[in-house]
């Protein structure tokens, strides 16, 4: 079997991180205010050609098995407790959740959700927040055998986003750099002139 690589997921808050895992598994996601990543959520995307779709959620060494209308409430929940064992509070942990899928046309992928990128810490987080994720962020993308996968907003400019600071600061040749843009119907029209060319990247118009 060949080993598939890992694609870390990386991105500023509200740059739709979510939106585009949801496209690629073809399931929802926890979302909303105060529900941005702070495990990392390890998903192992398998194609199958059955219509029954499986799911099985694994961390701390349980593993159970879940259904679709019940993804975003038991990933909640596996993150609250992970937090409880690990990290308290609302701070970050690097005990992954990992989410096995079978589904009949989803891709073969190993896509891996890291926590948003904090600059400001909110009532109840560590004031070092931001260090903490930076710190996680690089021990997942810094192996050359991962791709990166970083997910920018439109209506920002990119030159200020953290989450193509840190992929620049190991990955120089860009070989093994994806990029999706989001929110483009939102883009002022100086940003996308200025940013004409910049790179090659797939929008994603959500």
């Amino acid at each position: 079997m060949i080993q598939l690589p890992f694609i870390d997921v990386i991105g500023d808050q509200s740059s739709s991180k979510s939106s585009v895992l949801e496209s690629l598994a073809a399931i929802k996601l926890p979302r909303g205010q105060g529900t941005c990543t702070r495990v990392p959520l390890d998903m192992r995307l398998r194609n199958h050609p059955f219509t029954t779709l499986e799911l099985v959620l694994e961390f701390y060494g349980q593993t159970i098995s879940i259904d679709e209308a019940h993804i975003s409430q038991a990933i909640s929940a596996a993150t609250a407790a992970t937090e409880e064992l690990a990290c308290h509070g609302k701070g970050i942990s690097n005990n992954p959740l990992t989410l096995l899928e079978k589904k009949n046309g989803v891709p073969d992928l190993y896509p891996v959700d890291l926590p948003c990128i904090i600059q400001v810490p909110v009532h109840g987080q560590p004031k070092n927040i931001y260090d903490q994720i930076k710190d996680m962020i690089m021990e997942y993308i810094k192996p050359e055998a991962s791709i990166l996968l970083t997910v920018l907003s439109a209506s920002v400019d990119f030159t200020t986003c953290e989450s193509i600071g840190m992929s620049q600061s190991v990955e120089k040749t860009e070989l093994r750099t994806l990029a999706v843009v989001t929110k483009t119907d939102k883009s002022p029209e100086s940003l996308l002139k200025r940013h004409s060319g910049w790179f090659n990247c797939c929008q994603w118009p959500i």
